[in-house]
């Protein structure tokens, strides 16, 4: 809704902007294998999700109170994350080459993508879960027409939710390798875990079912006003 209500953003110039950043993230990949291939993971990964971060955050804050609304200037924000976006991605295609065993290759990146993937339909349940709690709503058109001062507020307050929630996430970031070599020596040194294998399959195989079973009701017209999936409540069934 801030994308195309308040920063009136255009289907065209969207992906004029989505190929500009395409073009960028060549660039920065060839950058990245030839200047900092040997930067350490962990170092990187911070860098880049606070990079991140702080470039969306600018436009959006902007944009929902009101000091600049442009749809350029939003979209800006694609280009220049394209850079710490690609090396976010480069850093995980490594660290799965070089945990994979030899001939597992397959096996071991289609079990992290597939664990990767099965968290979005929990994070989007989640998602319209807590922001389904926010008042005034932020899922109907009418607050972003009025553009009241307090909604402005309860949008920005969403927003810091999420970049909160993103930043969190860097908690992990000691388990992260902190290059090839220190992957290697995991792999010598540390022993094979059974409690870790069923956290890893055991965790996603719980909350990808939850997942979408919220998104099945919140997209169906009749049980989309659940509260219990971010809905305003249904009269219907009280």
């Amino acid at each position: 809704m801030v994308r195309s209500q308040w920063a009136g953003v255009k289907v065209l110039q969207q992906q004029l902007f989505a190929m500009g950043s395409m073009l960028v993230m060549i660039v920065a990949t060839w950058v990245y294998k030839v200047y900092l291939l040997q930067t350490c993971w962990r170092k990187a990964i911070f860098i880049a999700i606070v990079a991140v971060t702080i470039i969306d955050s600018i436009p959006t804050f902007l944009t929902i109170f009101g000091v600049v609304r442009d749809q350029y200037f939003f979209l800006g924000e694609e280009i220049a994350s394209a850079v710490p976006t690609t090396a976010l991605a480069l850093i995980y295609s490594l660290m799965v080459i070089e945990l994979a065993e030899p001939g597992q290759e397959g096996l071991c990146y289609g079990l992290i993508g597939t664990v990767q993937h099965a968290s979005l339909p929990i994070a989007t349940a989640l998602s319209n879960q807590i922001f389904g709690l926010f008042k005034p709503s932020l899922s109907l058109l009418e607050n972003y027409v009025t553009d009241t001062p307090a909604f402005r507020s309860t949008v920005a307050w969403s927003y810091v939710l999420t970049y909160a929630a993103s930043l969190l996430g860097m908690c992990a970031l000691p388990l992260v390798p902190r290059q090839k070599a220190d992957v290697q020596r995991r792999k010598r040194e540390w022993s094979p875990s059974s409690i870790m294998a069923i956290l890893v399959l055991g965790i996603p195989a719980l909350c990808l079912p939850y997942g979408v079973v919220v998104l099945l009701l919140s997209s169906q017209p009749q049980t989309a006003c659940l509260r219990w999936v971010g809905g305003q409540g249904c009269d219907h069934l009280t």
